[in-house]
């Protein structure tokens, strides 16, 4: 083993993915990841009502910034998701999420005005949960792609 070099120093830039991302997990999000086709139309839940740099943190940006409870339960740091970006190719699920955060009294006094943010995935890689649920042989839960740096 040893020198292995660290998979984010030899990706061009475009597919960049985020130092936080652990190496381990960067290799199997590359393998999963790569060449798939970007989605000329996607939606985000802007959770603080502004198209800002923190709009687009993953999860785990989220616990480093103190946004979110650092749980390992609901956010194992052994597992991919916890560290894409997602985005929604249906409308709905952005509006279901924005109901699910107004009903919450806490929720509602850290997020007070949500809203959905209409884009393109257009640099990094990008993976729908059809394919991260086929590979677990699980059933399509609801359309998203992940790994997204921009909109």
């Amino acid at each position: 083993m040893g020198d292995k070099e660290d998979i984010r120093d030899v990706l061009p830039e475009e597919l960049r993915l985020e130092d936080n991302i652990p190496e381990e997990l960067c290799y199997d999000i590359v393998e999963q990841a790569r060449g798939n086709e970007h989605y000329s139309c996607v939606y985000r839940v802007a959770k603080w009502g502004k198209i800002e740099e923190r709009a687009f943190l993953n999860t785990y940006g989220e616990i480093q910034e103190g946004y979110i409870p650092d749980d390992d339960g609901k956010y194992p740091k052994d597992n991919i998701g916890t560290y894409s970006t997602s985005v929604y190719t249906e409308r709905k699920n952005c509006d279901k999420f924005i109901n699910m955060l107004k009903k919450s009294v806490r929720l509602r006094k850290v997020y007070p005005f949500p809203v959905i943010i209409v884009g393109n995935t257009s640099n990094g890689l990008v993976q729908s949960k059809r394919q991260i649920l086929m590979r677990l042989d699980t059933k399509l839960l609801q359309p998203f792609a992940s790994w997204s740096n921009s909109l």
